[in-house]
């Protein structure tokens, strides 16, 4: 439901739904080397005084970057809800992946 960039020790049992950190170190360590991945992180922004969009994104980049993922897309709601692709030992076809969430939403309304 949401990324949380604070560490583990904010870790709330009651809330499984949150990603911390060492949840993102622990599962790049458990990616085999050289296996194509699509990584796919929605959040919310400003629940329970959880950081920004801007800083979640810093956050997961500074993580992801030096394991070898790369930023692919990423398609927001305003300013309180993003969805950030990273891939890795793979290229996407899709790249404007906010041009196509505008028209999916578009459909729906």
């Amino acid at each position: 439901m949401r990324y949380d960039t604070r560490g583990h020790a904010h870790r709330k049992t009651l809330e499984p739904a949150t990603l911390y950190p060492d949840d993102v170190e622990r599962l790049i360590q458990h990616l085999p080397n050289g296996m194509p991945v699509v990584l796919q992180i929605s959040s919310f922004s400003t629940q329970n005084n959880i950081k920004p969009i801007e800083d979640q994104k810093y956050s997961l980049m500074q993580l992801l970057q030096p394991a070898g993922f790369g930023l692919h897309g990423e398609a927001r709601v305003t300013t309180q809800m993003v969805s950030l692709v990273f891939t890795k030992n793979l290229q996407l076809q899709q790249t404007a992946l906010a041009d196509k969430f505008a028209e999916w939403l578009n459909g729906i309304e």
